[in-house]
């Protein structure tokens, strides 16, 4: 059994070893998805001096504080005006600035008598003021978007004014997911004697979909080896699978057989149990197929534990793959004392809001049953860490808080 740190670190070390393949999109099907190049501006941004307010564009000429209005330039419909020391031009937001115009004085810094403009008592005009320099943003062929960028909604816009119309993306990954477990039944299904609803495949794929991977279901499969074996077996021939992720099966029961048939399909295994609560039982392997090398998680089958495996190790992978920068931990102050028994590092369910009183992030740790307890982590925005070291906290105390 190894850290929490340790396997971590082991796992995004092996981000480098999926092949990512790329596509070719318009522009409105990329919003979040990964940058496959970079993106030069096309043109100087903004292409044009403009003004930034409605106002009146001049030539400042010290002591001068009329001027005669001689046209209008609206955006998009501007004329080759040119200012003297004595003329003005009305001038709306991001128009293009007349020949001579080397401030914009704001509508409201003005008073207005017919066509002439005179500035107000207690305005002052600065040169420069209020006016965008062509290519102030970004200059024709200097980078815009490097590569590895996460599509926002604002990525697209500055895409689309470098003239981007048709990004290089990085195409999704198909993660195989697969359910082990006798007493696992559809979630159409009414549960009776000793049976439960498959909750895992549903949550997964969710979670699959949130990283822009596109799940592949493979089902839920009883705890039979010839099972798991012909299930596997038939994903890894026909599927395209670019990683596996498994639920239940991975613990030390007399019938969790998922870590032996991966292994007999040619996963080898890099670690097994980690010290961590809950989710200690998570497997982590790389399987060859061919000239491929596929990342297996194996997780283990209590959905608390599953989701927990999931955000723990195959976020962090899939960041890596991508060169992303995970959500940072937040601080927090403890709203009620905790407690436990062991040496593992613990991952508590709670709950993390901003108090605008003390100015601080405050964490509420939620009563949880058990790692099978899925309406607390349904309720919880967040996982409370709890150190190796740490057996108690009080309340106030600081802790670090990872989003969920």
């Amino acid at each position: 059994m190894i850290s929490y740190a340790d396997a971590l670190r082991i796992v995004c070390s092996h981000g480098a070893s999926l092949s990512l393949r790329t596509e070719t999109l318009t522009l409105l099907q990329t919003s979040g998805r990964i940058l496959a190049e970079n993106v030069v501006a096309d043109t100087d941004l903004p292409p044009f001096d403009n003004s930034t307010v409605d106002g009146y564009a001049v030539r400042l000429q010290p002591g001068t504080t009329e001027w005669k209005i001689i046209a209008t330039s609206h955006a998009g419909h501007s004329a080759g005006f040119k200012l003297n020391e004595e003329s003005a031009v009305a001038i709306m937001t991001g128009a293009s600035l007349p020949d001579g115009a080397d401030a914009i004085i704001p509508i409201e810094d003005v008073l207005v008598d017919s066509d002439r403009i005179r500035l107000r008592d207690d305005a002052a005009i600065l040169r420069g003021k209020n006016i965008r320099r062509k290519g102030e943003d970004l200059k024709c062929n200097s980078l815009a978007v490097p590569g590895f960028s996460f599509i926002k909604p604002q990525t697209v816009s500055l895409l689309a004014a470098c003239g981007c119309h048709h990004p290089l993306v990085f195409q999704k990954l198909r993660a195989g997911i697969l359910s082990s477990g006798d007493e696992l039944i559809p979630i159409e299904s009414t549960p009776r004697d000793d049976k439960i609803r498959a909750t895992n495949p549903s949550m997964l794929i969710s979670s699959a979909e949130s990283m822009q991977l596109i799940p592949v279901d493979l089902g839920v499969v009883a705890d039979s080896k010839e099972q798991l074996r012909a299930t596997i077996g038939n994903a890894l021939e026909e599927q395209n699978l670019d990683l596996l992720i498994t639920t239940g099966g991975v613990s030390v029961g007399a019938h969790d057989y998922v870590k032996e048939v991966l292994e007999s399909v040619g996963m080898r295994t890099i670690f097994w149990r980690v010290k961590i609560r809950p989710g200690k039982p998570v497997l982590f392997g790389m399987l060859q197929k061919g000239e491929k090398a596929i990342p297996v998680f194996g997780l283990p089958g209590n959905p608390v534990s599953a989701f927990v495996g999931f955000s723990l190790f195959v976020k962090p992978f899939l960041e890596t793959v991508y060169h992303q920068h995970a959500l940072p931990q937040l601080r927090a102050s403890l709203e009620n004392p905790i407690s436990k028994k062991d040496t593992m590092r613990h991952f508590m369910r709670g709950v993390i809001r901003y108090d605008a009183v003390s100015g601080k992030n405050c964490a509420a740790v939620l009563a949880a049953r058990s790692s099978g307890d899925m309406k607390t982590l349904s309720d919880a925005n967040c996982l409370v860490i709890v150190p190796e070291s740490v057996q108690s906290l009080p309340a106030g105390a600081e802790v670090e808080c990872i989003p969920i």
